[in-house]
């Protein structure tokens, strides 16, 4: 019972964590479409800092995460930052290339 219990719990929290995560991508979305990328970035890494806290992440968020702190750190002109951030969403699912390589042609070309 006690195991079962600490799985309960263990699970209640992953959800909230991911909650949480995707209410500060939230914020950040908000933030980025009132120009106010700084603000929008600081978000997305805080969203990303939840999300490195529990096993087994839905992939969707970490890579929608990477591709909006890619743009973000492209409009704040950090370009290496930027392609630091396309790269490790290629890092976890290669297939989404076409949306990351934009964002690199834009760091790089």
């Amino acid at each position: 019972y006690s195991k079962l219990l600490n799985q309960a719990l263990a699970e209640k929290e992953k959800i909230q964590m991911i909650k949480t995560a995707n209410s500060l991508k939230t914020q950040g979305n908000i933030h980025f479409q009132d120009f106010k990328h700084q603000k929008a970035q600081e978000c997305y890494e805080k969203a990303l800092s939840y999300l490195s806290k529990i096993k087994d992440v839905p992939t969707d968020i970490v890579l929608s995460l990477y591709n909006n702190l890619a743009i973000c750190n492209l409009k704040l002109y950090k370009y290496e930052k930027a392609l630091e951030y396309a790269d490790r969403g290629l890092e976890i699912d290669p297939k989404i290339g076409s949306h990351f390589s934009e964002n690199h042609k834009l760091c790089v070309g």
